[in-house]
C-alpha cells in the first residue's frame, strides 16, 4: 500500500489531501487515481509532476511498500 498526496488544485478535484491505494508500479497508481477521481483529475495530470518518496521515477518503475506518491501541479507565484 502507498499513500497518494495531492497538492494545490488537485485537493479540490479529489476532495482530499491524501488517499491510500495498492499497486505495483507507478502507472498502476496513476490509473487507479484516474478511475477514482475522474476526468478533471485526468486532465490536471497532464501538467503535474509525480514523485515517489521525493524522487521522479519512470511510470513502469515498481513502487515500494509504504511509499508516498506526490502529485505536484505547477507552482505559480509572483
Amino acid at each position: 500500500m502507498a499513500t497518494l498526496l495531492f497538492f494545490g488544485p488537485l485537493v479540490d478535484i479529489t476532495g482530499c489531501r491524501r488517499d491510500d491505494m495498492t499497486g505495483r508500479t507507478l502507472d498502476d497508481f496513476v490509473e487507479q487515481a484516474r478511475q477514482r477521481y475522474g476526468d478533471s483529475f485526468s486532465l490536471a495530470l497532464s501538467s503535474c509532476a509525480i514523485w515517489v518518496n521525493g524522487e521522479a521515477i519512470s511510470r513502469d518503475a515498481p513502487v515500494p511498500e509504504q511509499a508516498e506518491i506526490a502529485f505536484l501541479p505547477p507552482v505559480s507565484g509572483g
